[in-house]
């Protein structure tokens, strides 16, 4: 909720549905963000590997941004944010250098540093990987795939399934951070992909390609 004149309002963002900041669809699907395609993520849709609620990420649908934070703009940033300084929404797409304009927001550029790749003939999988409590990591799903992902003290769980009845692109999903210390810690630890009949598919293989 937003407090509009003295009076606490649905947000904005809830009139664009599945938008960003918005209920994902009753089938994890969610639309874009100026050209950006926007993931179920916590129940809501939020850009790749964006909680909603954290900071620099957008403001949660219902409830309020993490402690420390205020809803500026359609994102969690620090009380008294300067729209194109580090950290804040961009000033009309323009940020202080450095930073750039990622995602609505004015980040320190961002390294890519791995791509998932999918076994050959798989049309869905769901994996489970570790992931530092702490490493922060931007996490892209390709066009031609919907998924989601959640995280946990450790664990970074993905799943995803092709949009059209077709085999999974080879590089179905690409992990970004500033930190290489965090790709490093990232570890594929148990997965299960499927064929397009639902039915496990016998000898998968499921890896980073780094």
């Amino acid at each position: 909720m937003d407090c509009v004149s003295g009076t606490c309002r649905p947000h904005a963002a809830l009139a664009d549905p599945h938008g960003l900041g918005t209920p994902c669809a009753v089938d994890l699907d969610c639309g874009a963000h100026e050209g950006v395609p926007l993931v179920c993520t916590g129940g809501a849709c939020a850009f790749p590997g964006c909680v909603a609620g954290e900071a620099g990420c957008a403001c949660p649908p219902f409830g309020a941004c993490a402690a420390g934070l205020d809803c500026e703009g359609g994102f969690c940033v620090a009380p008294d944010c300067r729209a194109g300084s580090e950290g804040c929404p961009c000033a009309a797409g323009v940020c202080d250098a450095p930073t750039q304009c990622v995602r609505g927001v004015c980040r320190v550029g961002e390294e890519r540093l791995a791509n998932l790749v999918a076994p050959a003939g798989g049309r869905a999988c769901d994996a489970r990987l570790t992931l530092p409590a702490s490493g922060r990591v931007t996490i892209t799903f390709d066009s031609a795939v919907r998924g989601a992902d959640f995280r946990t003290a450790g664990v970074l769980g993905l799943s995803f399934v092709a949009r059209q009845d077709a085999p999974l692109p080879g590089a179905p999903i690409q992990f970004d951070s500033a930190d290489p210390a965090t790709v490093a810690a990232l570890q594929i630890t148990d997965f299960t992909c499927y064929d397009r009949q639902g039915r496990a598919l016998p000898g998968a293989r499921l890896s980073l390609d780094r």
